[in-house]
């Protein structure tokens, strides 16, 4: 649908790669040849996300295809109601509108399902319940989900006791573990071993994590409610970073972020005093905290 909304732009409105591609298309074909397929549909994506061998040897979507091959026709749709019906149906369950026109897209190029949004959670302790209570915690602030994907995990296989003792709970859950997510509803999915590209959205948010905490933190000790502090303000700092555009006009300096997709606006911080210039010898810890923040945003 993505593609779609993009063959309806002029390709000067895109980037270089897209745009050379999209203008190829519409040079040579009529942008109304091109349909929507399903995921329901689509035999591809039984193996682009991933299925197993017993299932897709019992697929007939896999074996014979789409129905809608078979009796000759194409099924219409209007892809602006389909994608307001697939990701506003509660607003539009809540909503006095009579018909999905009330809500109006914002068709970008950004995945709403994949908006870089970064949620840093601290645990105290390695165990299946720090990390139920950790899956509570974020439910109450985000609401509940339905899938779960981690990576595959190979990454925690290492010299480090802990890492390890993370990478056997999540690999063979516990009953504390699997009943909570059982009752709950929710499935948990790995991602193929060695292949990050997988995960690479999320992936790319813990290394800018993990590059400016190391190098700006170091080794400095820190309580519990003092680190719990810098990772929030980074994790602020990372949703508040430019997507897109967020008009045509080239004066106009506004950028969508991944706050607009959490609180619909971007996150503005506490306005301090620059201490960049100040021995941290002669700050209180608390303007120790304050100063690191200001590195890694400047950074």
């Amino acid at each position: 649908m993505i593609v779609l909304c993009w063959l309806q732009k002029e390709p000067c409105y895109l980037k270089t790669f897209v745009a050379n591609r999209v203008s190829e298309i519409q040079r040579l074909t009529n942008v109304d040849q091109w349909r929507h397929v399903s995921s329901h549909d689509n035999p591809a994506d039984l193996i682009s996300r991933g299925v197993d061998p017993d299932r897709l040897f019992e697929s007939s979507l896999w074996w014979s295809g789409p129905e809608f091959l078979t009796h000759g026709s194409y099924p219409e749709r209007d892809i602006t109601s389909t994608v307001i019906q697939n990701d506003f149906s509660d607003e539009l369950k809540n909503s006095n509108c009579s018909d999905s026109k009330c809500f109006s897209v914002f068709s970008d190029g950004v995945n709403n399902f994949a908006n870089g949004l970064i949620d840093l959670k601290l645990v105290t302790e390695l165990t299946s319940e720090a990390f139920v209570a950790t899956f509570k915690r974020f439910f109450s602030r985000r609401g509940k989900c339905s899938k779960l994907f981690s990576d595959n995990a190979t990454n925690f296989v290492g010299s480090n006791q802990e890492l390890r003792k993370l990478h056997l709970m999540v690999k063979n859950p516990d009953g504390v573990l699997s009943g909570y997510l059982y009752s709950e509803g929710i499935d948990w999915k790995f991602l193929p071993p060695r292949a990050p590209n997988f995960g690479g959205l999320w992936e790319a948010g813990v290394k800018s994590f993990k590059h400016h905490l190391k190098r700006v933190v170091g080794n400095s000790k820190l309580t519990f409610e003092e680190f719990l502090t810098v990772t929030t303000q980074i994790e602020g700092i990372l949703n508040s970073r430019p997507l897109v555009p967020l008009t045509t006009d080239i004066e106009d300096l506004n950028a969508l972020t991944p706050a607009h997709f959490l609180i619909g606006r971007s996150i503005n911080s506490i306005v301090e005093p620059n201490l960049f210039e100040i021995p941290e010898c002669r700050l209180k810890i608390w303007q120790k905290l304050a100063k690191m923040i200001q590195i890694i945003w400047k950074r």
